[in-house]
């Protein structure tokens, strides 16, 4: 027989996950447009690029890595313009060059678009594509669609364990909206299983990934070497 306080916990868990599937369910609207927006895109391309034209692109960005990812050692020349500035040296806020660097991430990293979007110019339908899928990875990630899954999931489990409620209709609720958007339990969107619903030859699914992940990557080494960058300005006392 189940206590009164944990009738009432397990109450609250039952609340909990059902505020996180009403969370997922409101954002389907926003994730529905960007799809549609995605195989719209798909539709109105008449041919891909062959193999060799992905690889130059590949080729191409590694090649201009240093003009879109900063070195750490840039993050000392930022110590000097920080100090060189009268504005930003009387600023209370900008004169800390870890603060500036976080506030001018976003600045490199349209740098680094633009770069790649010339780069891009030979294989535009495959960076047409793969735009789109990372505007949709963007939705999922700024909405924290994986944190929200996660919890949902760790409630669920407890709600199984200790409350011995059944939980199958919840969890195929759940499951319905990773599966409509492609998205693991992690968080993760599986772009492969997105894009074999366009009826794309397996080689072009491929191109496809190969410049999303060329893409994104740079992003990545951006973001790392900003967190690498401010963290050696902070340990050496440059705040």
């Amino acid at each position: 027989m189940s206590s009164i306080i944990k009738t009432g916990f397990c109450n609250k868990l039952i609340f909990e996950f059902d505020s996180r599937m009403n969370q997922l369910i409101a954002l389907e609207q926003q994730l529905d447009n960007t799809l549609k927006s995605l195989k719209i895109g798909i539709a109105s391309i008449t041919g891909w690029n062959p193999d060799e034209a992905i690889y130059d692109f590949e080729k191409s960005v590694d090649s201009h890595f240093v003009k879109m990812v900063p070195d750490l050692s840039t993050f000392d020349e930022l110590v000097f313009l920080v100090n060189a500035c009268v504005f930003t040296k009387n600023d209370p806020m900008l004169k800390n060059p870890s603060t500036i660097a976080k506030s001018i991430k976003n600045s490199v990293k349209d740098n680094a678009v633009n770069i790649l979007n010339s780069l891009a110019s030979v294989i535009n339908a495959e960076f047409s594509v793969s735009t789109l899928l990372s505007a949709f990875k963007k939705q999922i990630t700024d909405n924290k669609i994986g944190d929200i899954i996660e919890q949902a999931l760790q409630i669920l489990n407890c709600i199984s364990a200790i409350c011995g409620i059944d939980i199958t209709s919840r969890l195929h609720r759940l499951q319905y909206f990773m599966n409509k958007y492609s998205i693991s339990v992690t968080g993760e969107v599986d772009i492969v299983e997105i894009l074999n619903g366009e009826d794309l030859d397996p080689s072009v699914i491929q191109s496809i990934k190969r410049v999303n992940n060329k893409v994104e990557n740079i992003m990545k080494d951006i973001d790392k070497s900003f967190t690498s960058g401010t963290s050696m300005l902070k340990k050496a006392g440059i705040v």
